[in-house]
């Protein structure tokens, strides 16, 4: 449980990001090849 009650049912979100991956998607980022992971959802209880 957060310290800070107005939290409670907050949802945040997560997702990596890897610059220069070899494994990148065809598009590019500041010229740079990138691929994103998964995203990950989580409502803090």
């Amino acid at each position: 449980m957060p310290a800070e009650t107005g939290l409670l049912g907050a949802r945040l979100a997560f997702q990596g990001l890897d610059l220069g991956s070899g494994n990148a998607c065809p598009s590019n980022l500041f010229g740079l090849a990138f691929a994103t992971s998964d995203a990950a959802i989580v409502t803090l209880q």
